[in-house]
């Protein structure tokens, strides 16, 4: 398998933690990171030799890059996310997907209808812990699920106020709760 060229776009606080994941993947090097803002952005790349722009349609157009990675605020990531599969690119974008339905409904039938691989950041789901919790689950160990509760307590994070925690946060309990379900 040949090595994955990423754009990554957003320099926050998510696209700093994408970043670092992609430095331990081998199958996948970031290439350029699109931000707005050039102090963040060199904040983020460090000391790598990533180029850096302020325009993420400068990481669309480039023939070098097979996938991108949007990490912006929820409000960006559909229309950012729609121009880059435009574009044939491959898609992770983080969770949520969109801030309104019918954009997540668009996004998913443009990757179907381009072919390209369209992924959400449910970054939860291959947690160790969650994994094998539901692999205990469905082995029958415990016997069958009644009822699943969850509780987040804290701080709204001022990263995110255009969603709210619920949107931002509670899908991760969702999906682990559907993963426990034994519905995934």
């Amino acid at each position: 398998m040949s090595e994955l060229a990423i754009g990554l776009v957003g320099a926050g606080r998510m696209g700093m933690y994408h970043l670092r994941a992609w430095d331990k993947i081998r199958a996948g090097r970031v290439l350029a990171v699109a931000d707005p803002d050039e102090r963040v952005a060199h904040r983020t790349i460090g000391r790598r030799r990533i180029a850096w722009s302020a325009d993420y349609r400068e990481l669309l157009d480039r023939a070098d890059v097979d996938a991108v990675c949007v990490c912006t605020p929820p409000a960006l990531r559909a229309r950012i996310a729609l121009e880059a599969v435009a574009a044939g690119k491959h898609v992770l974008v983080e969770k949520p997907i969109a801030t309104e339905l019918d954009d997540a409904w668009r996004l998913a039938d443009a990757g179907r209808h381009r072919g390209v691989k369209l992924m959400v950041g449910h970054v939860e789901r291959f947690n160790p812990a969650v994994v094998e919790s539901a692999r205990f689950l469905a082995q029958g160990n415990l016997g069958r699920v009644l009822r699943v509760h969850a509780t987040r307590v804290g701080p709204l994070p001022a990263r995110i106020p255009d969603v709210g925690v619920a949107i931002d946060l509670a899908t991760h309990d969702l999906d682990i709760m559907h993963s426990f379900s034994g519905a995934t």
